[in-house]
């Protein structure tokens, strides 16, 4: 089964406050307002940073805000800066696709190959700004986030 991690369900939260708040603002308020732990939060902006999608400011005002405007940050980036390839199997990954032995006569990997397309294309079709204003809906008529 395919499955975003924790790691990238609480980044993108905490990016999304960040789209909504458009300022510097500090971890404890995100976590605070996330219900993140502020440790787990903490390595998770750090890794964001390191991606280069939000920036920090140091002192008394410091924090973290985004290195872009919310429209310019995609989902897609930001799950590939917390989780890396969302390549479903090995032979599929860019980062690291070696010859499989059974490629030429492997009958599933158009399969594989369609599913990591659709998945990156979805995500990276959606910013932060996309999510910022609620403009996102679902097809399915209910799911564990939504409101019943």
């Amino acid at each position: 089964m395919i499955r975003i991690s924790t790691k990238s369900l609480y980044g993108l939260r905490a990016m999304i406050y960040l789209a909504k708040k458009d300022q510097v603002s500090s971890t404890a308020a995100i976590s605070q307002s996330e219900k993140i732990s502020y440790e787990y939060l903490e390595k998770i902006l750090q890794e964001l940073k390191g991606a280069g999608l939000i920036m920090s400011k140091r002192g008394v005002e410091g924090g973290y805000y985004l290195a872009g405007k919310p429209k310019s940050i995609t989902v897609g980036a930001i799950v590939r800066a917390l989780d890396g390839s969302l390549s479903p199997v090995k032979c599929i990954d860019e980062a690291t696709h070696k010859k499989c032995p059974e490629e030429s006569a492997c009958d599933s990997k158009m399969v594989w190959q369609k599913l990591y397309d659709a998945m990156n294309d979805m995500l990276d079709a959606l910013s932060l700004a996309d999510l910022a204003k609620g403009g996102v809906q679902s097809k399915r008529k209910k799911t564990p986030c939504t409101k019943k």
